[in-house]
């Protein structure tokens, strides 16, 4: 007992849960899903912008050199059979191949398909010298216009972070150079460019603004367009299927992937031949937002092409803004749900990637589990749900070295 006293004494953090509020939400994509809608779970729709106007999309943060067809709305890019960039002024077109963005990964785009991982970058190659990526294959992009043009990513300024590109119709006529670089779309994750009209077009919010992206892309299984949700950059999310209640799952125990498109398209099925849409009703899934917080979303319904509107259930499970900062390494810890249901998980920010020793006491002081966990520089979601305690109130410390974290665990209907 003096052991739980000591823990109250000087670390025990009482922690203030929220209640869940549950929000129903909806954002159109217009007839036809025209557009894509940029989506907030804190601050819902931030814009809906024709990124179908564009032609490819090119990212210029954190060492990138990913450069993606525009897809899903009829725009094409193709490699080049010789991949010779002095074949320039008189590109064969005969044989060249069908190259594709993943739906994986935002790094991964269509002229990265080659990438053999550095210092091949797929449409170019890494100079040890300056630094700088050039370009040493040639492209054809069919446009969404329907256009067809040669296309030569020339270099990439890395100190910069400008890209020069050339293209021109097959023809060679309307043979342009243009420069395109991060001052262009300050804070944006990606800048679009068109190549029928020569314009450079803001076509996202600022990478920080949004969690999900609502648009029509292809998916890499087969290619094939198809409507869903994409998660951000720096945006993890996981799934729960077969839920009697997903409105009362809290996700816990699940792991989080950084698969952008985990959430896909697939929470929607069309009945044949004549529909309607109908949506997975023992689903939810749960995503970890770029501010450590942790999401639920619920898709409730589906207009189809006719309207391009897409209804959904939202709540937030995890705010480590609520949390009390704990100590120099471990600077916010929650366990949620609680009290428990299922499952619960241990959700705490880590400073460093270092060695955690987890033990679980119970009222008595007694020592009900002990291990070592591995903690990541960053949020930590560590699953204790599968422990089979009773009922009853746990003390959780974690203890990093000289520094002990505390936290009350309370378990029911077990």
């Amino acid at each position: 007992m003096k052991k739980i006293l000591s823990f109250l004494a000087f670390a025990l953090v009482n922690l203030t849960l929220f209640a869940q509020t549950t929000v129903n939400d909806s954002v159109s994509l217009e007839a036809g899903y025209a557009k894509a809608v940029f989506y907030s779970f804190q601050n819902g729709t931030m814009t809906a912008p024709a990124i179908k106007n564009s032609d490819i999309q090119i990212r210029f943060q954190n060492r990138s050199a990913s450069i993606r067809t525009v897809d899903g709305w009829g725009a094409q890019t193709y490699l080049t059979r010789l991949n010779d960039t002095t074949q320039w002024a008189t590109l064969d077109t005969n044989g060249m191949t069908a190259v594709y963005n993943s739906d994986t990964a935002w790094e991964n785009g269509s002229f990265n398909s080659t990438s053999t991982g550095h210092p091949s970058y797929g449409w170019g190659s890494y100079n040890n010298i300056n630094h700088y990526i050039y370009g040493t294959k040639l492209f054809v992009v069919k446009t969404q216009l329907g256009s067809y043009k040669k296309v030569w990513v020339k270099v990439l300024n890395t100190v910069a972070k400008i890209y020069t590109i050339r293209f021109a119709n097959l023809d060679g006529s309307m043979d342009t150079t243009v420069d395109i670089g991060t001052l262009d779309f300050p804070n944006q994750n990606f800048g679009y460019y068109c190549f029928d009209t020569y314009t450079k077009q803001s076509a996202e919010p600022i990478g920080t603004a949004w969690d999900i992206v609502f648009r029509k892309y292809l998916r890499t299984l087969d290619y094939y367009p198809v409507t869903g949700v994409m998660t951000n950059l720096n945006t993890k999310s996981s799934q729960a299927n077969g839920l009697s209640d997903p409105y009362t799952s809290t996700g816990s125990g699940l792991t989080y992937i950084d698969n952008i498109s985990n959430i896909g398209s697939d929470w929607k099925n069309f009945i044949m031949p004549g529909g309607p849409w109908v949506i997975e009703d023992s689903l939810a899934y749960f995503i970890l937002t770029q501010d450590d917080k942790i999401w639920r979303l619920i898709f409730t319904g589906f207009g189809g092409s006719s309207t391009g509107m897409i209804y959904f259930n939202k709540s937030l499970l995890y705010d480590p803004t609520s949390i009390v900062k704990m100590n120099k390494n471990i600077t916010t810890a929650a366990i949620y749900p609680i009290p428990a249901q299922q499952n619960s998980s241990i959700v705490f920010n880590s400073l460093e990637a270092k060695a955690i020793n987890l033990t679980i006491y119970d009222v008595n002081g007694q020592t009900t589990h002990q291990e070592t966990i591995n903690a990541d520089m960053g949020l930590n979601v560590y699953s204790i749900g599968a422990l089979k305690l009773t009922n009853g109130m746990y003390f959780v410390q974690m203890t990093d070295g000289s520094e002990i974290t505390n936290l009350k665990y309370i378990i029911t209907n077990r």
